[in-house]
């Protein structure tokens, strides 16, 4: 599957506005009729447009732009607990354990009176949620809530320097090991045998503060 889609972020000092290209593969299995395996593994770039403001140092706002290479991998293993029908919808509640793994390289960013060294992260996040799904022969909602903790990141260190300097200072990169929440609402349904439109909302918020939402539709052709 390949996404594209864009973002916007903004705050008092901070100013980013970018787009993402992803290409994602994923695999499903189910155990005993009952255990679900899901896994998926997304390949993406990131290019933002960033502005912002120092503080330490009074140069005025500063732009550049970012380029984010990543490789992502999110596991999920899910049992099924059937519920009561609902017209005729087939009901079913499941509890899950998740886990993420990522990898990512960012290239230098450099403005008129700044530059950042490229970076390159590896982090793993654990996590845990539940998920409801109701589905009939024409379509299918699915409401998701799920709670993830990052529990190591192998970044610490990033070097900034003045544009005209030689080399970097090293600066501490702020490991905080965030616990991000994410609700998320999707739909499936089906037009034709082979045409399925798809729906979704989300929202997300963690512990350092951030949060946004998020939505998209996609027209699905089952050759």
């Amino acid at each position: 599957m390949f996404t594209l889609g864009d973002m916007s972020n903004r705050d008092d000092a901070n100013n980013d506005n970018g787009r993402m290209y992803a290409l994602t593969g994923y695999a499903n299995k189910t155990f005993c009729n009952d255990v679900e395996f899901q896994t998926m593994l997304t390949a993406g770039l990131t290019s933002t447009s960033r502005t912002f403001t120092p503080t330490t140092i009074q140069v005025g706002a500063q732009s550049y732009r970012d380029r984010t290479y990543s490789l992502v991998s999110s596991n999920a293993l899910k049992y099924r607990m059937p519920m009561t029908a609902l017209g005729d919808y087939q009901v079913s509640f499941k509890p899950m354990l998740l886990a993420d793994f990522a990898a990512t390289y960012t290239r230098e960013g450099r403005t008129d009176f700044m530059k950042r060294e490229s970076t390159k992260d590896y982090s793993v996040d654990l996590g845990a949620g539940m998920e409801f799904v109701a589905q009939s022969d024409r379509s299918a909602w699915v409401a998701q809530v799920a709670m993830r903790h990052n529990v190591w990141n192998d970044l610490d260190a990033v070097g900034i320097n003045l544009a005209n300097a030689s080399g970097y200072i090293k600066y501490d990169v702020d490991q905080k090991n965030t616990t991000e929440l994410n609700v998320n609402l999707s739909t499936i349904q089906r037009v034709t045998d082979s045409l399925n439109v798809e729906a979704s909302v989300g929202a997300t918020s963690n512990t350092n503060g951030a949060k946004s939402v998020n939505g998209n539709v996609r027209v699905r052709y089952l050759f």
